[in-house]
C-alpha cells in the first residue's frame, strides 16, 4: 500500500438513495479530517460512477495506511485505533448507518490497494469505543449554554463548554441540582463529580454534584485532572463517594 493515496467507496446495491452517496462521501472526509494534525488533509473527487456507486478520491495529508489499519484494528476489537481519535471512531460509526438506507446493501472502501468492508461488527466496535470506559472524580470549568428537561423520560442534561479543550460534554443531575444548573445558564462555571471518559479519553459526560460560578479573576482550572486533593473523600473510594452524595 506505500505511495497510494486514492480511497474508492464502493456502495453496492440497486436504485440507491443519493444521500447516501453524500453521506459517505461525508463520512470519508470526516474520517480523513479527523486523521490529519490541524485538518489540513485534502481530498479531490477523482472518479464518480452510478448504478451502484464507486466514488473515488486522491487523498493528501494523511496516510491511507492509518484508515486501513485503524478500519481493521475495529474489525478485530471495540479499541482506539493508533493514530485516531474520537472524531475517527464516530466517522465510522456513521458509515455503516449508510448500509441502512434505500438500496444500499453493503459498503466498502479501497485504500490504495486493499479493500476494507464497513460491516456490522466495525460500526459496533466504533461505537462502543465511543462509549464511556472509564471513571473518576473531578472536576471542569466552561461555559453553562444549555439546559433540557425531558419530563416523559424523567431525564434532565445540560452541555457544558470546556474552557479548556473547547469540547462539548454533557452533563448529567438530579432534581436537585436543576434550579442551580438553569440559575448559571450562559455563565461561566465549575462543576464537580462523577466523570466518565472515552477510550479517547476525553469526558463523555459528568455527573452533577455541584456548581459554582467562576469569578473572572480566577485562573483558568485544567478538565478535571487532580484538582481534587486525595483527602476530598475522607479516604472514601470515589465511586463510593458519588454513590453515597446521590443518597
Amino acid at each position: 500500500m506505500a505511495g497510494d493515496s486514492d480511497i474508492t467507496v464502493d456502495l453496492e446495491g440497486e436504485s440507491l438513495d443519493p444521500r447516501a452517496v453524500a453521506d459517505a462521501i461525508t463520512q470519508v472526509e470526516n474520517l480523513v479530517q479527523s486523521l490529519s494534525p490541524g485538518s489540513s488533509a485534502r481530498l479531490v473527487l477523482t472518479d464518480l460512477r452510478g448504478g451502484s456507486a464507486h466514488i473515488s478520491m486522491s487523498v493528501t495529508g494523511v496516510s491511507v495506511d492509518t484508515v486501513h489499519d485503524g478500519i481493521e484494528a475495529l474489525r478485530a476489537a471495540s479499541v482506539l485505533p493508533q493514530g485516531w481519535r474520537r472524531e475517527s471512531l464516530q466517522a465510522v460509526a456513521n458509515l455503516g448507518d449508510v448500509i441502512g438506507m434505500r438500496g444500499v446493501d453493503s459498503i466498502s472502501l479501497k485504500l490504495g490497494q486493499a479493500v476494507s468492508a464497513i460491516d456490522r461488527v466495525i460500526q459496533e466496535n466504533a461505537q462502543s469505543a465511543l462509549e464511556p470506559s472509564a471513571r473518576s472524580l473531578g472536576s471542569v470549568r466552561g461555559m453553562l449554554y444549555r439546559y433540557t428537561n425531558d419530563v416523559s423520560r424523567n431525564r434532565r442534561s445540560a452541555g457544558l463548554r470546556n474552557a479548556h479543550s473547547g469540547d462539548t460534554l454533557d452533563l448529567r443531575f438530579s432534581a436537585d441540582i436543576a434550579p442551580l444548573i438553569r440559575e448559571h445558564l450562559e455563565t461561566e462555571v465549575e462543576v464537580w463529580g462523577e466523570i466518565e471518559r472515552d477510550a479517547t479519553g476525553r469526558i463523555v459526560h459528568l455527573s452533577v454534584e455541584g456548581i459554582e460560578a467562576v469569578p473572572l479573576s480566577d485562573p483558568q482550572a485544567r478538565d478535571g485532572r487532580g484538582l481534587l486533593g486525595s483527602d476530598w473523600t475522607g479516604g472514601v473510594d470515589p465511586v463510593e463517594w458519588v454513590r453515597s452524595q446521590r443518597g
